[in-house]
């Protein structure tokens, strides 16, 4: 007699609980980082966490954290070129590339180190301002000399005498999933397919001179894409949105201020569940951490964050949150919290195990309700409504 398998689902809500809340600090007091202003943080493909130090034409190099070891580079014991980072960008082959404020590009692949400066390659400009790699391992350099592309032989500089880009000046930039460039400037958002340059403008609002309000006051990772596709980037006294279509500004000065809790983001990130997050450097207000979608604020006042003026955020694929700030590195765990709703409704999978196509059959009091797939650490897969492919009749 054939068996199947029948699975009573129990539903869960899953959501963050600031009360368990998992803060952690490093900085030259406490660890053996010796440096507290950290400018950029970056994750290889083996979960190490790469951090860069450089503020105001100071710096002391990078460090290596594999959560529990700290390995510090810098001029005057490895090769990196400078220790004044802006920026770090890591391809899929883990070679780090290394971006500094005066002295143009290092290759780092764990063992060797390469320069490239306007001596001794095809980099316009040695003072680099952001970095990005997409997935043929290509790299895109930003600088204020135009947009650089290194395929590992050969340099191409985009620039307003060769191409169509609208300026020179690239502040940060962002790759789609489809490949394509994206570049925030202060007045423009960019998209290079590779053929076509794409320029979009939000002229519903505009300085006082008359000019598109963009990204005035971000740093090297103020630019970022949603999984909607959606663009986000700091812009004049607050951020912007873009959906391919339309634009959403949220000002801190205007009346369109949303939530946020200053005049100035510098960094943004986009967590595993699509909520944008920004850090922001202390200028007309207190600066702080903001989760944007459920405005929640963190500040060194009412959380552990131990520095109110933000330079960088990254998140990485279990949802931690790593924020580099004036005064060392902080680690934000947020757990989920799980709201337990049972049901007594039979679902049953098959094939298992799953290969390419999961069928489910459910009783109809599901049918039209939805459903979100989640990873083992919350992390969201999918999400959809159940719908009917077809009827069966059980015979009750």
């Amino acid at each position: 007699m054939k068996k199947t398998l029948l699975l009573l689902i129990t539903l869960f809500t899953l959501s963050h609980l600031k009360a368990q809340e998992t803060w952690t600090i490093y900085n030259t007091s406490n660890s053996n980082l010796t440096f507290n202003e950290i400018s950029d943080i970056e994750f290889d493909n083996q979960g190490n966490i790469w951090i860069a130090s450089w503020f105001n034409n100071g710096g002391a190099g990078i460090a290596k954290f594999d959560n529990s070891n700290w390995t510090i580079y810098n001029t005057s014991n490895s090769n990196i070129i400078d220790d004044k980072v802006i920026d770090i960008a890591i391809d899929n082959l883990n070679n780090k590339w290394i971006g500094t404020w005066q002295n143009g590009l290092n290759k780092f692949d764990d063992t060797n180190w390469t320069n490239f400066t306007t001596s001794n390659s095809g980099l316009p400009n040695d003072k680099i301002k952001c970095i990005a790699t997409d997935s043929n391992n290509n790299i895109w350099i930003g600088t204020s000399s135009g947009l650089t592309m290194f395929d590992g032989t050969n340099w191409i500089t985009y620039d307003t005498s060769n191409s169509n880009i609208p300026t020179n000046s690239i502040v940060s930039i962002a790759i789609d999933n489809n490949n394509n460039v994206w570049l925030s400037t202060e007045f423009e958002l960019v998209e290079f397919t590779g053929n076509n340059w794409n320029v979009y403008t939000d002229n519903s609002e505009l300085d006082g001179n008359g000019n598109t309000i963009g990204n005035w006051f971000g740093g090297a990772n103020s630019l970022k894409i949603d999984n909607n596709d959606k663009k986000w980037m700091s812009s004049g006294y607050g951020i912007k949105s873009f959906d391919g279509t339309s634009w959403e500004y949220y000002n801190y000065l205007g009346t369109n201020s949303s939530c946020l809790i200053d005049c100035q983001a510098i960094s943004l990130d986009i967590d595993t569940n699509n909520k944008i997050w920004i850090g922001f450097q202390q200028e007309c207000n207190n600066g702080g951490l903001l989760n944007f979608d459920e405005c929640n604020s963190y500040l060194s006042t009412n959380s552990d964050l131990p520095e109110n003026s933000i330079l960088s955020i990254n998140i990485d694929d279990n949802g931690t949150k790593w924020i580099g700030t004036f005064n060392g590195l902080a680690k934000l765990e947020i757990p989920l919290s799980v709201t337990e709703n049972s049901i007594d409704s039979k679902i049953l999978f098959y094939p298992n195990p799953v290969k390419n196509n999961l069928f489910v059959e459910i009783e109809n009091q599901l049918i039209d309700s939805n459903f979100t797939i989640l990873d083992i650490n919350g992390k969201k897969l999918n999400n959809s409504a159940l719908k009917v492919q077809r009827f069966i009749n059980t015979g009750d």
